[in-house]
C-alpha cells in the first residue's frame, strides 16, 4: 500500500492507543523518521545541481524536501563538453570541499573554477526530514513505514501512566525498529551507493 503522509499511518496506530491523540501520533511519527534517517542515513537525495561561478568556493544547495543535510554523499566537478555528452563529472576527494552547515559547500582552491559553468557542480546528499518537517517523500515513507511506526508506538507506549501506555507492547514495538533499522543498514552495506535502500527525492 501506498504511503503518501503520517496520516495513511494512523488506521495501523490508533487502536492501540486509546485516548491518544492524532497531533501526539503524528508528532511521535515525524520523530520517528527523523531518529531512523540518523541511525541510517537511508535517505538521500541525487542529483541536485549548481551552476559554477568563476572564482566562486561557496554553494548554496537546498534539499527538495524540508529537510536537513547530514553530509556530503558525493561532490563531482564537471565541464561543459562532459555536460553536452551526458556524462556526470568527475568525482572530488573529500579532502577538496567542506560541508559548512545548514546548507553551504566550500569548494577548495584547488578546485574552485576559473570559469563558468552551467550546471557544473553535481552533488549527492545524506538528508534527514527537519524536526518539524509535515510532508516526506512518500516511496521513501512507504518503504521504510514499518521500522518508523515501531519508533513511534515504542516511545507512546513506554510513556507512563497513559490510557496506552504498555511495557510489554512498547519491547515489541521497540524490536520492530530494531529490526528495520538494521534491515536498512545491512542494505547500505551490501548494495551502497548504487542500493535500492534509499530514494531519491
Amino acid at each position: 500500500m501506498a504511503v503518501n503522509g503520517f496520516s495513511d499511518l494512523l488506521p495501523f496506530m490508533l487502536p492501540e492507543l486509546p485516548g491518544c491523540t492524532t497531533p501526539m501520533i503524528t508528532q511521535a511519527l515525524q520523530r520517528g523518521l527523523r531518529q531512523f534517517c540518523i541511525d541510517t542515513e537511508a535517505w538521500y537525495e541525487n542529483t541536485i545541481k549548481k551552476s559554477l561561478v568563476a572564482d566562486q568556493s561557496d554553494y548554496i544547495l537546498y534539499p527538495t524536501w524540508d529537510a536537513d543535510i547530514v553530509r556530503i554523499k558525493e561532490l563531482r566537478i564537471n565541464d561543459a563538453t562532459n555536460i553536452a555528452t551526458g556524462n556526470d563529472g568527475v568525482a572530488q576527494s573529500e579532502s577538496m570541499y567542506e560541508f559548512v552547515p545548514p546548507y553551504t559547500i566550500r569548494l577548495d582552491d584547488a578546485i574552485t573554477p576559473s570559469e563558468a559553468v552551467t550546471n557544473g557542480l553535481e552533488v549527492d546528499l545524506r538528508i534527514l526530514p527537519s524536526i518539524n518537517a509535515t510532508t516526506v517523500d512518500p516511496a521513501f515513507l512507504t518503504l521504510w513505514s514499518e521500522p518508523i511506526i515501531g519508533w513511534a508506538m515504542w516511545y507512546l507506549m513506554s510513556m507512563e501512566r497513559k490510557k496506552w501506555s504498555s511495557p510489554n507492547r512498547s519491547a515489541f514495538y521497540g524490536l520492530q525498529y530494531q529490526k528495520g533499522r538494521s534491515k536498512a543498514k545491512s542494505e547500505k552495506v551490501r548494495l551502497g551507493r548504487g542500493g535500492s535502500f534509499s530514494l531519491t527525492a
